[in-house]
């Protein structure tokens, strides 16, 4: 699921979440008073059919590939509603030439540079070394002192503790 709130004019959030309560708390943290934040307890079928119709409808018209986001979302999140109906409508607009047509043959979110659309900007990554780093460059690491009690021989054992009576131990019963 991707957030799908307003956040500067025409952009949307578009922090990609995992499941509905991820969701719910993302809202509840990041736009707080932006919408009620609902129940996913007790949905009705029919609400629950609607909601997935109207998300369906909505990636069909291009809304979902054309949004704007401020964090790009890509194709949204493994296994999700949308992924499953975009990934669904790309196979059937290869295999029927007239839905495609009429329709379009893309319906995932492309992945867009984030320049373009707001403020935010990826950081530079700098270039890779051409040559690999070598094991004699790295610095070597120092052992940690040994604590008081233990043998130098490397082994981790606790110092032995005293035996107590097991007589002294067990309650007698009158």
């Amino acid at each position: 699921m991707v957030c799908n709130i307003a956040v500067n004019g025409n952009q949307m959030c578009g922090q990609p979440v995992r499941s509905q309560i991820a969701l719910r708390r993302h809202i509840r943290n990041a736009h707080p008073g932006a919408t009620l934040n609902p129940f996913c307890t007790n949905i009705p079928q029919a609400e629950r059919i609607a909601g997935e119709n109207a998300l369906k409808q909505w990636i069909l018209s291009r809304g979902w590939r054309t949004a704007c986001y401020v964090k790009e979302p890509g194709e949204g999140p493994m296994y999700s509603i949308i992924q499953d109906c975009c990934n669904f409508l790309e196979q059937l607009a290869q295999e029927d030439n007239d839905f495609a047509q009429q329709f379009g043959t893309k319906f995932h979110c492309p992945i867009c540079d984030p320049g373009i659309y707001s403020t935010y900007s990826l950081p530079q990554i700098s270039p890779l070394p051409s040559e690999p780093p070598t094991l004699l460059s790295a610095p070597k690491r120092k052992r940690a002192p040994l604590k008081k009690g233990y043998k130098a021989t490397g082994s981790r054992k606790q110092p032995a503790r005293a035996k107590k009576d097991a007589a002294k131990l067990v309650p007698e019963t009158v």
